[in-house]
């Protein structure tokens, strides 16, 4: 998985979103892992594996 800093991506945004079709790309700040881009295909396919157990709600939305 290609590792970004958070200042790059926002300046190369449109690389980086052709690069998450392919796999996923994680967004650091200050060194920490904060967000992972993914396609919405892999998004649902991470949702529907997760759907068969009890680790669905871990990725909902935070605060819900």
């Amino acid at each position: 998985m290609p590792t970004v800093g958070v200042l790059e991506f926002q300046r190369k945004f449109g690389e980086f979103q052709h690069q998450a079709q392919r796999e996923p790309v994680e967004i650091t700040h200050h060194g920490r892992r904060e967000y992972v881009l993914l396609s919405a295909d892999h998004y649902n396919w991470l949702r529907a594996g997760a759907g068969s157990g009890q680790g669905s709600s871990r990725l909902s939305r935070r605060g819900q």
